[in-house]
């Protein structure tokens, strides 16, 4: 594990109920924004999970308060939660889900094979180290034609933001530091392909400066 993905995961164990209460409140000033765009999220995956077998297994990577199982599942999926910050495995089991405690930029192998590897707004937060690291554990954690779908923080776009340490305004804001890591589209799509995947549909989306993403779906060849 670098040193700055475990200074951001003590940064979520120590914040992590005002991370979710800031969130929760900024949410409910915006209504119909946070509908619109679950509603896109949803139709991403939709999109991304064309042809899969039926309630495939699915391991999110970084469930943090759970606001994706409900989508996942009414997707089809059978979903194993998970977080590398404790903080947010207890909210997950207090919510009545079955979480598990992973990291997946530490050196021990993922537990189990899966028919879909799911992060969202997880590898931002992983230094380029980090994920050289991890792509081959999830590479070996898929089931065969299985699927890994993410996203990174883009700067292809003019003036994106520069990786280091930020705290982030909105309701994003945590009143702490947490790195962040930002990658060129070629860059991450070279890093994907290198290990074995091959990237199926990807997609840009978010405005600019930080709230801008790219989202890949890779497969297991």
């Amino acid at each position: 594990m670098s040193r700055e993905n475990e200074k951001t995961l003590e940064v979520y164990n120590r914040l992590a109920s005002y991370y979710i209460s800031n969130r929760s409140r900024k949410h409910g000033e915006e209504p119909a924004k946070y509908a619109a765009k679950c509603e896109q999220k949803k139709r991403r995956m939709t999109w991304y999970m064309e042809g899969m077998s039926r309630n495939p297994s699915v391991l999110e990577i970084g469930s943090g308060a759970g606001d994706d199982v409900p989508m996942l599942r009414e997707l089809g999926c059978r979903v194993q939660p998970s977080d590398g910050a404790q903080a947010f495995v207890d909210i997950l089991q207090n919510k009545g889900y079955s979480p598990m405690l992973l990291d997946v930029s530490k050196k021990n192998q993922i537990s189990g094979f899966y028919d879909m590897i799911y992060a969202n707004h997880v590898f931002i937060h992983m230094t380029e180290g980090d994920l050289y690291r991890i792509m081959p554990k999830i590479y070996g954690s898929l089931r065969p034609k299985g699927r890994f779908i993410f996203n990174v923080g883009n700067i292809d776009a003019e003036g994106g933001r520069k990786s280091g340490w930020i705290d982030l305004p909105g309701f994003h804001h945590l009143g702490a530091d947490r790195y962040f890591q930002y990658w060129k589209n070629t860059a991450i799509i070279t890093l994907v392909e290198n290990n074995g995947f091959v990237v199926d549909k990807y997609q840009v989306y978010g405005g600019e400066d930080h709230r801008r993403w790219i989202e890949i779906c890779a497969k297991k060849t």
